[in-house]
C-alpha cells in the first residue's frame, strides 16, 4: 500500500514515487465533486409523492411537480457534458493513473472529511453496511 503526504507547504501531494501538485489535484477533485453532485441531486417529485397521503389533492401538485422534475433533468442532461469534459481535462493532465490509484486507497477515500461528507450527502457512508470500506474500484 502506498502512503501519501502533503510537503511542508502543502504545494505537492506525494504518492508512492508520484508528485502531484495541489493545484492539478484541487483541479480534479472539483470537477469530480462537480459531476457527482449533479447526478446526486435528489428529485423533489419523488420525495413529495411519496409523502403524499391524500391522492386526490397530490394530483394537481403531482403535476406541476412532474413539470419541474423534468426541467430540473433538461437542466442537468445540459450541464452533465460539460462537466463530465472538465473532468476530462482535469484527469489529462498526467494525473489519470495516478489519481485511480489513490481513489483505491482506504487511506485516501476512509478520510474523516470525505466520510462526512459523503454521509451528510445520504450516500453510502450515511448507513451502516460498511461497503465503503471494503470497496472495489
Amino acid at each position: 500500500m502506498k502512503s501519501f503526504y502533503l510537503t511542508e507547504n502543502y504545494e505537492v501531494l506525494i504518492y508512492g514515487l508520484n508528485c502531484i501538485s495541489q493545484r492539478k489535484l484541487a483541479d480534479v477533485l472539483l470537477a469530480e465533486r462537480a459531476l457527482r453532485e449533479l447526478t446526486w441531486q435528489p428529485c423533489p417529485f419523488i420525495e413529495s409523492y411519496k409523502a403524499q397521503s391524500n391522492k386526490a389533492t397530490a394530483i394537481e401538485s403531482t403535476r406541476a411537480q412532474l413539470e419541474k422534475a423534468n426541467q430540473q433533468l433538461k437542466n442537468a442532461q445540459l450541464q452533465y457534458p460539460r462537466k463530465e469534459y472538465a473532468l476530462y481535462r482535469a484527469e489529462r493532465r498526467g494525473l489519470k493513473e495516478v489519481y485511480d490509484s489513490l481513489r483505491r486507497d482506504p487511506k485516501w477515500f476512509m478520510r474523516e472529511e470525505l466520510v462526512q461528507d459523503c454521509s451528510d450527502r445520504g450516500g453510502c457512508c450515511s448507513r451502516d453496511c460498511g461497503c465503503c470500506a471494503q470497496r472495489h474500484l
